[in-house]
């Protein structure tokens, strides 16, 4: 009597087998030669599924030697079974010794969205016979060009969360109770009026700002700075003393406010008052999106 042998085709191929969502998976020995004994289940799965579940659906022909399950109706999954043959009982030669050789595994996927299989609990070999698992893990690695985790392009101030939906990071706007802060910088000099290059945006609050001096200012009187935005030039400040900055520079100031910023995305304007000669800062404002 010839010895059995474990292995089996799905799908009339070698294992492994890539089924569609929900579809029935069928298959069998490659040899029924042998095995009085033949015995088959899905031993384990990836995360999502169960293997009695799984095993609910499979229906062996024992004189045939074939076999049908379903497969997974989520994309993402993955089943592992176990096939064992015996001449004496499963797993068993005819002298009823156990024969390690008897049983083999074999996998079936239903592959994610993206083209790639997923990781069973205890898979080995059975995606790669050459490499394992790793087959998997470094497919996973390399969609992303080696390189990390794509991220799309970051829209404008107030929109920094990342979120994730269906296993793809995208960024949205920050929402009640998110939390954050975007700084808006620039220089000022002597110039009567300066805006800042970015704006703050819509709906946002101005929550504090640093006043810096860098070189000393001076003029023929009071030297002042108002901060604010077009139509409000004072929103965030009326007339901040410039020339009260002592005499060590840098010197830097801060202002603790809570200033609804309006409707629309603007800059930040810096007017200077007094006709300055000489002197030179800078202006840092933290804003954020509302929180409730």
């Amino acid at each position: 009597m010839p010895l059995p042998s474990p292995l089996c085709l799905v799908g009339g191929s070698p294992p492994p087998f890539d089924a569609g969502s929900g579809a029935t998976v069928t298959g069998g020995l490659v040899s029924g030669a042998g095995a009085l004994y033949w015995s088959l289940q899905c031993t384990d799965t990836d995360e999502t599924n169960t293997a009695a579940a799984v095993n609910a659906t499979l229906v062996l022909n024992q004189t045939l030697k074939t076999f049908s399950f379903t497969a997974p109706a989520s994309l993402g999954s993955a089943v592992r079974l176990t096939s064992t043959v015996g001449i004496a009982g499963p797993g068993l030669d005819a002298n009823g010794v156990s024969q390690p050789s008897f049983t083999s595994t074999f996998k079936v996927n239903v592959r994610a969205a993206n083209g790639l299989a997923v990781v069973t609990t205890n898979e080995v070999y059975d995606q790669s016979t050459a490499f394992g698992w790793i087959a998997e893990l470094n497919a996973a690695i390399r969609a992303t060009g080696g390189s990390g985790v794509a991220l799309p392009t970051p829209p404008g101030s107030g929109t920094t969360v990342l979120t994730d939906t269906t296993g793809v990071l995208s960024w949205a706007a920050l929402g009640a109770g998110a939390g954050g802060q975007s700084p808006i910088d620039f220089v000022i000099g002597t110039a009567g009026t300066t805006s800042s290059a970015a704006s703050i945006a819509a709906a946002s609050k101005v929550w504090r700002y640093y006043v810096t001096v860098t070189s000393a200012y001076a003029g023929a009187g009071a030297v002042t700075l108002a901060l604010g935005q077009s139509g409000n030039l004072t929103l965030l400040a009326t007339a901040i003393d410039l020339t009260a900055f002592g005499s060590t520079f840098p010197a830097t100031q801060e202002f603790a406010v809570r200033v609804a910023w309006g409707g629309s995305p603007l800059p930040v304007i810096a007017t200077i008052s007094g006709s300055p000669s000489t002197g030179a800062g800078a202006i840092t404002v933290f804003e954020g999106p509302t929180q409730s």
